[in-house]
């Protein structure tokens, strides 16, 4: 009964240590995110999508974008979110590859829609 109670607990305080692990992990994943991001939303906002620079911090996201989907976080909501701003970024690069302006601006407007839905979720200011 002893052994039990103490693997009870013990399993009970494991969930919480996950999860505070994960978020500090998704912290430092998100940090990687932000710089491209900001570089992004200025030249979108100016329309700018087939500047090289965008193409440039667009692949700068996607790869940060793929260590977040890559991670396996405790909630299955944030990695379904997680796989939908990498497609959000595939739809995005492609549209840029294009250099079709009027789909990548529907498809920036489509991975800002992700990050804001993630972010209104789980980001905790």
């Amino acid at each position: 009964m002893r052994f039990a109670l103490s693997f009870a607990l013990a399993a009970g305080l494991a969930i919480p240590l996950f999860a505070a692990d994960a978020a500090k992990e998704v912290e430092k994943m998100m940090s990687e995110i932000k710089t491209p991001n900001k570089a992004l939303k200025k030249l979108a906002q100016a329309k700018k999508f087939t500047d090289p620079a965008f193409s440039t911090d667009l692949a700068k996201l996607e790869k940060a974008g793929d260590k977040l989907k890559a991670f396996k976080h405790p909630e299955a909501e944030f990695n379904k979110m997680s796989v939908d701003m990498s497609t959000a970024i595939t739809a995005l690069k492609a549209a840029v590859a294009k250099k079709d302006v009027n789909e990548a601006d529907k498809a920036w407007k489509e991975l800002s829609n992700s990050c804001a839905s993630c972010h209104d979720k789980y980001k905790k200011d």
